[in-house]
C-alpha cells in the first residue's frame, strides 16, 4: 500500500480530469446538466 494517494496506482488508474469524465458522461449529460448530475448522485449517495 503506498503511503500516499498521489504515488499510488489506486490515482494512476482511477482518477480521471474534468475533460475525460465530461466526454464519457455525453450521453447523460444531454438530459441533465452538470449540476444536476451531481446534485441527483448526491442524493442517491446519501440516500442510503
Amino acid at each position: 500500500m503506498a503511503g500516499s494517494v498521489w504515488t499510488s496506482s489506486h490515482h494512476a488508474q482511477w482518477i480521471q480530469n474534468k475533460t475525460d469524465v465530461l466526454r464519457e458522461y455525453h450521453m447523460d449529460f444531454q438530459v441533465l446538466s452538470e449540476d444536476e448530475y451531481k446534485k441527483y448522485f448526491t442524493l442517491v449517495l446519501f440516500k442510503a
